[in-house]
């Protein structure tokens, strides 16, 4: 039996509206795909044009070899993945890396607008400023080689790097070949690299350039042992008059606190005295080997309030006095942050301590005693054995004078920083 006249009058008039609805749908579809094409060709557009500008050398994807890594991050950051490869078209082969931004990132880049003009700020900052310190071949900056368009599955383009076996600071000092035998990473070494990061520091506060982001994690040790200060995703230039200020988006235990006071707002100014303070989290995280406000994570309202970053690691065991007066000067914890010492002054210290630490190694290798007392020497004529023993003699001499000479520094700094 047919139905009655209004009712296929109604499921005509539903049945319009569902197809209607379904092309609707479709075409809403098809516009924002067509959108999100649009904004990714624009930023990748802008990206490369960016790129361009900063005179980096360009590979494509048939430059590079298949490295048996290549598939496995080497690092995973807050926003980027580092990738390992082999670059052919070098003067020889190269084990390299490419830094590209994570998946994430890229799919909320080509979905929001203001994503996309966020990444393309950050890629075209992070270029000028990588390409200008690492073109420069400073000994203590990690270089930059060029870029690529595309790699493995990333849609924008990758930053190239040098690969280096021995990999980050922490992971050098945490994998010393006799750790496994009890014996940690020398203090002579650690200070040596701290010395090294220090000189790379003070060359980018040089170009008026905040790195943002110093911790152990981003520098790495090239072949010959030698500290390169790299990773400037959230480097910046010094703030200048009507630039608004940037956020940084996931503070954490080497965070100034006047970063952290500004959560509120946002936004804070970024200031080399700000590296400072987490180049002293940084020293305290090389020293101990351990998180500079171990063993709790990231507490917030205990670095406002100025009680971590602290001497005592929390189970009685207190740094050294020498080494906790230089991380104390780049704190100046109750104070202003101008009043936090310079990378310059900083580098003066730690110089001191390392040939300190560094003569007083010496003479426990020796081992040498007063022969006029008794001592029994190895060696094979005594002539060598008061040879030795003046040697000794004449590095502690050095040694306690320059102990004496670091003091006085110490006392000089603290009159004019903390004022007595």
């Amino acid at each position: 039996m047919p139905a009655p006249p209004y009712l296929a009058f109604k499921r005509s008039a539903q049945s319009q509206t569902r197809e209607e609805k379904r092309r609707n749908d479709e075409r809403e579809r098809q516009l924002q795909q067509q959108l999100q094409e649009q904004r990714q060709y624009e930023c990748i557009g802008s990206i490369t044009y960016s790129l361009k500008q900063s005179k980096l050398r360009r590979y494509g994807e048939h430059d590079f070899y298949e490295h048996p890594q290549a598939r496995m991050p080497l690092g995973d950051g807050r926003k980027s993945l580092v990738y390992r490869a082999a670059l052919a078209r070098y003067p020889a082969m190269l084990d390299c890396v490419v830094k590209v931004r994570s998946r994430g990132v890229e799919n909320e880049a080509i979905r929001n607008d203001i994503a996309c003009a966020r990444l393309k700020l950050y890629f075209r900052r992070e270029a000028k400023i990588w390409a200008k310190l690492g073109k420069a071949n400073h000994p203590n900056i990690l270089p930059i080689l060029g870029y690529v368009a595309r790699f493995e599955s990333s849609i924008f383009p990758g930053l190239i790097s040098p690969f280096y076996a021995k990999g980050n600071m922490y992971d050098y000092i945490h994998n010393w070949p006799d750790r496994q035998n009890g014996l940690w990473c020398p203090e002579s070494v650690k200070l040596q690299l701290l010395c090294d990061l220090l000189n790379g520091l003070i060359y980018v506060h040089s170009k008026f350039i905040v790195h943002r982001d110093l911790k152990a994690t981003n520098v790495l040790i090239d072949d010959n042992g030698v500290a390169l200060l790299g990773d400037f995703g959230n480097s910046k230039f010094l703030v200048s008059v009507g630039e608004i200020p940037s956020s940084d988006p996931a503070p954490d235990d080497w965070t100034p606190p006047e970063y952290i006071r500004h959560d509120q707002v946002g936004y804070h100014s970024p200031t080399t005295e700000g590296d400072m303070w987490s180049f002293g989290c940084t020293f305290i995280e090389i020293i101990r080997e351990q998180n500079p406000c171990y063993p709790e994570r990231y507490p917030k309202n205990k670095i406002v309030s100025g009680h971590l970053p602290s001497q005592d690691r929390g189970d009685g065991h207190l740094m050294n006095d020498r080494y906790w007066s230089v991380i104390s000067a780049c704190f100046n914890k109750g104070g202003s942050p101008t009043g936090r010492i310079s990378a310059q002054t900083a580098l003066r210290l730690l110089q001191m301590l390392l040939s300190i630490r560094t003569l007083s190694d010496k003479a426990k290798e020796l081992r040498v005693i007063n022969p006029l007392a008794g001592g029994q020497f190895k060696t094979a004529s005594d002539s060598l054995k008061l040879e030795l023993y003046h040697a000794v003699a004449m590095e502690r001499t050095q040694a306690n004078a320059q102990k004496q000479k670091f003091v006085a520094n110490l006392k000089r700094i603290g009159q004019s920083i903390f004022g007595y």
